[in-house]
């Protein structure tokens, strides 16, 4: 998947899963666990 100039695996697939693949050292396999632990954790209300 592109996006910003850049190439990204097709399991990262929103803008929020961009952020965290280029912050946490372009680990896809990190990136999804955080991922799935902030989906997890939030909040009732909270944007999904």
């Amino acid at each position: 998947m592109k996006g910003h100039g850049r190439v990204y695996p097709t399991t990262i697939s929103t803008l929020g899963m961009k952020a965290l693949y280029d912050n946490l050292g372009k680990n896809e396999a990190l990136t999804i666990k955080v991922h799935q632990a902030v989906k997890r954790n939030a909040k009732d209300g909270w944007r999904k």
